[in-house]
């Protein structure tokens, strides 16, 4: 896959990463000829990292390439539902791309609330929940998982299971059933 253009479609973070932005890249790629959209364009990066073995979290893989006959090398790692590229050009040094929400699966996740301030608390972090997806993020297996773990718990009086920020199960424990 070329990589080359793909610092047009981002913006740098405090950190001198290059972030996917999406309006931007939607912007930009509607100004290009031939008329790639952002989702052709997510798509096509989506059956790179297939082709190349990235299925799940934390898959990887390095590669080698030259472009414009200068060589380049980098590796590509999936945290989560977020893609990053590491390439390292000799005399240019480093430079990381993420495209954030590449896949999609990582959307889902659990909280609960406090049972003595009764405030809403994300697990397993216990970060104040604020109804975005946070790093408690997990695929959904997981998050079923953690939800029926936390509604167990005779402490805990109400959880919930979040997808996309809805509310896809919810338990309240009532006084009948302790």
């Amino acid at each position: 896959m070329d990589l080359s253009g793909l610092h047009r479609l981002c913006r740098r973070d405090k950190r001198g990463d290059y972030v996917l932005d999406r309006v931007k890249a939607a912007e930009e790629l509607g100004s290009l000829p031939g008329r790639l959209s952002l989702d052709g364009l997510l798509e096509r990066m989506r059956c790179w990292c297939l082709s190349m073995g990235i299925r799940r979290d934390g898959d990887s893989f390095s590669f080698n390439d030259v472009h414009e006959g200068v060589p380049f090398s980098g590796s590509a790692t999936r945290f989560q539902d977020e893609l990053s590229v590491l390439l390292v050009v000799p005399g240019r040094g480093r430079q990381r791309y993420r495209i954030p929400g590449l896949w999609g699966d990582y959307r889902w996740s659990v909280c609960y609330q406090e049972p003595l301030l009764a405030e809403w608390r994300s697990y397993p972090s216990g970060e104040r929940w604020w109804g975005a997806v946070g790093r408690d993020s997990c695929d959904e297996t997981e998050a079923r998982e953690r939800f029926r773990w936390l509604s167990s718990r005779r402490q805990i009086h109400r959880a919930r299971l979040i997808h996309d920020g809805r509310i896809v199960d919810e338990y309240v424990s009532t006084k009948g059933q302790r």
